[in-house]
């Protein structure tokens, strides 16, 4: 009898430990990613001064390493998950100045230089529809739909009086479709790797040049654009911690 209660007893408490730690018992958790991307972008902007001409600039991206941090936590209803990621986040400032100086004369001209400012913020929400919620898996598939928020700023302020400042902005969004792979290391560690689809790509880009030869609605030039299927091509892999 004590020998039958002791077996019973073994195989409820394994069946019980096996469910506490089935891939998918955990509310949040905290992700570390390195994204790789390419990005190939053309912008058309037509000219201020000669009226029937544009100028395309195609500027083509490749970072390797892009360390990010992610937060996942699971719906109420069903096994799926939100997910919040600051992808980018930079401030950068650049002072350079170029200066005759006379010695004779004893002073000092400015001939050249500027101020540039730099200031770029995104975002990433997604939704994660999870497959095959069976308690015996390590690997588990994904879809995620998901919507990155963007905005980029650059202003250069020249330090002589023959040049004006130039501000150029762009706010947008882009809409991913993420295959996703999930492999379950420990009870607490797993890993995450998936491809980022980019579908659509809007953005509104405004330049401004503060030219007071110019007119007033000459001075600011607004663009809006919308992309399918950029040329944007990604990877993302990330070590998740369950909260």
């Amino acid at each position: 009898m004590i020998k039958r209660f002791t077996i019973l007893f073994f195989l409820l408490f394994s069946a019980i430990s096996w469910s506490q730690n089935s891939p998918l018992a955990y509310s949040k958790a905290l992700k570390i990613y390195n994204l790789t991307t390419f990005d190939a972008v053309t912008n058309s902007s037509p000219s201020p001064d000669l009226p029937g001409i544009s100028f395309n600039s195609t500027v083509k991206t490749f970072q390797l390493l892009h360390p990010t941090i992610a937060f996942q936590w699971k719906t109420k209803k069903r096994e799926n998950f939100h997910e919040i990621e600051l992808t980018n986040f930079t401030f950068r400032t650049t002072n350079a100045m170029e200066e005759k100086i006379t010695d004779s004369l004893n002073s000092v001209q400015i001939i050249s230089g500027s101020k540039e400012t730099n200031f770029s913020i995104a975002a990433r929400y997604e939704y994660i529809f999870t497959f095959f919620k069976t308690k015996d898996r390590k690997f588990l598939p994904s879809l995620g739909l998901g919507i990155n928020s963007y905005f980029l700023q650059s202003s250069t302020r020249p330090k002589t009086a023959d040049l004006f400042p130039v501000s150029d902005r762009i706010i947008g969004s882009k809409v991913f479709l993420t295959p996703r792979i999930s492999y379950f290391i420990t009870p607490k560690l797993f890993l995450d790797f998936n491809i980022p689809l980019c579908i659509i790509d809007a953005n509104l880009q405004t330049i401004k040049k503060q030219d007071p030869i110019l007119p007033i609605n000459q001075q600011s030039i607004s663009t809006m654009r919308f992309q399918q299927f950029p040329s944007i091509f990604s990877a993302r892999i990330g070590l998740g911690i369950k909260l």
